[in-house]
């Protein structure tokens, strides 16, 4: 009994069949697995007289997509969670996360909802500071940051096309004379250094661009941010994908010293509608292995 026939006998079990392919990142087709199903286990009757229910949870089975990201547009009903080692679940993480049932100012990240009238949807992801007034007045030292990232879904050697929308959210007199002052916002795609993937522990950076945080005191006027970067795997020992790959906005405090922010300041940057266009790269049909 080899290995592929074990996987061949489940293909075939759940009705998929053990000849199945599927297509990889370039379009070509590739075997589900190499073996056969294995006849003897299959027997000729059911296993038991009577069906068992499942009691599996396909919440933590997403829908099947090709997409590099999910939750492009912040319009799903999960939390954003607290930046970590990877676990089970996916999507968009933060640090530090504010609650969205917090009463007090704080410095961090969170999804709001509203902000720009000609949006059929009406959340997006906020960093910054006085998502909710109230409570004392909160110290932000210098480095402090506020970060949102999600980890690339299976990302292949090729080119990598990131575009973001942003605008200025909150008080204008704020953002202006504050956020927009104190702190430098960056747009980094990056590697892993460890297979836990938490972006805390260290990464790689391929590509940063920083944002212009002048928006003319316009409030919730989106205007887009794009970034491109060709990633390598193991060309010349790159290695730049097998660690996996990362996106992240980055809201960092650079001013010298601390600044003390009162509970009525209220100002963020507004981040919406992320986009990622890969192209893979060339393939050479000449290699023989």
């Amino acid at each position: 009994m080899e290995p592929q026939d074990v996987t061949a006998t489940i293909l075939h079990l759940l009705g998929i069949g053990h000849e199945a392919t599927f297509p990889d990142a370039t379009g070509r087709p590739m075997a589900a697995t190499l073996g056969t199903p294995i006849a003897p286990l299959l027997g000729l009757a059911p296993a038991t007289a009577e069906r068992v229910p499942s009691t599996g949870n396909l919440a933590l089975v997403p829908p099947f997509s090709y997409d590099l990201l999910l939750n492009t547009r912040f319009e799903d009903k999960v939390p954003l969670l607290e930046i970590g080692p990877a676990g089970r679940a996916k999507g968009w993480r933060g640090t530090p996360v504010v609650a969205s049932d917090s009463t007090t100012s704080a410095f961090g990240v969170q999804i709001l909802r509203g902000g720009e009238p000609q949006k059929t949807e009406n959340q997006f992801a906020a960093l910054g500071f006085g998502f909710h007034a109230g409570g004392s007045a909160i110290t932000v030292a210098n480095g402090s940051k506020a970060i949102l990232t999600q980890e690339l879904r299976n990302p292949r050697a090729g080119r990598f096309d990131v575009t973001v929308r942003v605008a200025a959210g909150g008080d204008v007199r704020a953002f202006r004379e504050l956020l927009a002052f104190h702190f430098t916002a960056s747009l980094v795609l990056f590697g892993y250094r460890e297979l836990t993937k938490n972006l805390l522990s260290g990464v790689r950076d391929f590509a940063k661009v920083r944002l212009d945080l002048d928006f003319d005191d316009r409030l919730n006027e989106y205007r887009e941010v794009t970034l491109s970067q060709r990633l390598r795997s193991q060309e010349d020992g790159a290695n730049e994908i097998e660690m996996g790959v990362g996106l992240a906005l980055i809201l960092e405090k650079t001013s010298p010293g601390d600044l003390v922010l009162a509970p009525e300041e209220r100002a963020w940057l507004c981040v919406d509608d992320v986009a990622i266009e890969f192209t893979a790269r060339p393939r050479n049909d000449d290699v023989r292995v």
